[in-house]
């Protein structure tokens, strides 16, 4: 994996499209992702952080605004990002929790905003898991 082509947007400054790249890279790292349990707090990782479990009951979009968001890619960058921090810097849990939090809910912000985490509709209306489980209606 060539790391200086999945940069495709370069700067220094805080930019929405930077983040959405590191959300697309960081997903390229995730090996598995697995939706056949039911998962305590949606969604959480293996010992060796190459699976990602996410609840088999989440819906894999949401409609918001007249758009289906996918919910996938931003379960991904907390959990990878949870992972990381906690394998490779032996943060405490609550921090580096803390700090997953605040990537995933600006990566959900910029995704949203830009559109880039929008699902194709016509390939969720052929997902069969898509209708599946949680209604939303909560």
């Amino acid at each position: 994996m060539n790391r200086e082509r999945e940069v495709r947007h370069k700067s220094e400054d805080i930019e929405d499209v930077v983040l959405l790249d590191v959300v697309q890279a960081i997903r390229r790292r995730v090996r598995v992702v697995n939706r056949d349990f039911d998962i305590p707090y949606i969604a959480g990782y293996s010992k060796d952080g190459r699976t990602v479990f996410i609840d088999r009951h989440l819906p894999r979009s949401f409609r918001w605004l007249m758009r289906m968001v996918r919910v996938e890619p931003f379960l991904l960058t907390h959990e990878v990002v949870e992972k990381a921090l906690l394998d490779e810097l032996r943060l405490h849990y609550l921090h580096a929790h803390q700090i997953a939090l605040r990537a995933e809910r600006d990566a959900v912000e910029d995704g949203v905003e830009l559109g880039l985490a929008v699902a194709d509709q016509n390939h969720l209306s052929e997902d069969p898991s898509f209708n599946r489980g949680w209604s939303g209606k909560d």
